[in-house]
């Protein structure tokens, strides 16, 4: 008996009646496509392979620069065309405590939790020099001012109230000179150029003015003589550390942040307090609950805080 090609193959499919499935509508599509972004300029992502803790830019030079905490410090170019990566340095073995730049944004300094102090040339996104120290160098700052002769940084000791003087070119680990003005670890320091001094917080909360100079308490041009007769005792008053600090251009106002979310601003020359800004995630809650939606839904609103 022969057997026929349908024994081989078996029966044949049947056909299967395609549906014609109808595009779903959208409401308010035209509202959302409307809202999509259509802008020249774009947001683009710069990694580091860990946490970014530090970042500064140079605007005399262009640059950027960026630290993270695995220790790394990376240099980016701003051009019109957009940013660019430059140089990777594997600078510390452990976390970034500071990165700090010049009043001529020529130097760079960066301390870190594995005791060292590093230089850099910025211009030519290069390391100079690098200091190891016995202490854990924690906050940093350059006292020198535009033009001077010698670039002195200033650099404070994690666990005590001590601030070291160092020049960025010597080979030598021990300081030019001590600033004994606080009597608990120093959280942050600025710069004023104007009146030549800087301005230091310690983790008390205890604000002081100290001289570049003679490295002394007495600055010329304050108008007070007694700090009782300041505002200067008002975040340890508040029981708040402070976290930064920073300086006017003109020198006669700085600003300082604390762990209680408030930004307090103070008049330079007499100490006092201008002006408070609460920026607690209660006090935000509070005002979005009484109408103040700062242009967000509720749902943004909480992503966002």
């Amino acid at each position: 008996m022969e057997s026929s090609d349908d024994d081989d193959y078996g029966p044949k499919p049947e056909a299967v009646e395609v549906q014609n499935n109808k595009k779903r509508k959208v409401a308010f599509e035209r509202t959302y496509l409307g809202q999509l972004p259509t802008a020249g300029m774009y947001e683009k992502s710069y990694m580091h392979r860990d946490a970014v803790t530090h970042t500064l830019v140079a605007t005399k030079q262009e640059f950027i620069i960026t630290a993270s905490k695995d220790g790394r410090v990376k240099f980016w170019k701003k051009n019109p065309g957009g940013i660019y990566f430059v140089k990777n340095y594997k600078a510390h073995m452990e976390a970034v405590t500071s990165l700090s730049l010049s009043q001529d944004e020529l130097r760079l300094c960066s301390t870190a939790l594995d005791k060292g102090i590093k230089f850099y040339d910025v211009a030519g996104f290069d390391m100079i020099n690098m200091i190891k120290v016995e202490y854990v160098p924690y906050q940093s700052v350059w006292i020198s001012r535009l033009g001077a002769a010698r670039n002195l940084v200033a650099v404070s000791d994690k666990e005590n109230p001590g601030i070291r003087i160092y020049h960025d070119e010597s080979d030598s680990t021990k300081p030019l000179a001590e600033v004994s003005v606080h009597t608990a670890p120093v959280t942050c320091m600025a710069y004023n150029q104007r009146y030549h001094c800087v301005v230091s917080a310690d983790s008390k909360g205890i604000i002081e003015y100290w001289n570049c100079e003679d490295f002394s308490s007495t600055v010329p041009g304050v108008k007070f003589e007694y700090k009782m007769d300041t505002d200067l005792f008002e975040l340890c008053k508040a029981k708040t550390k402070p976290t930064w600090i920073s300086i006017s251009k003109q020198g006669d106002k700085f600003v300082v942040s604390s762990s209680d979310a408030i930004v307090r601003v103070f008049s330079f020359s007499k100490g006092k307090m201008k002006r408070a800004y609460d920026e607690s995630f209660g006090k935000l809650e509070k005002r979005f609950k009484q109408g103040e939606t700062f242009g967000l839904d509720a749902i943004d609103f909480g992503r966002r805080v």
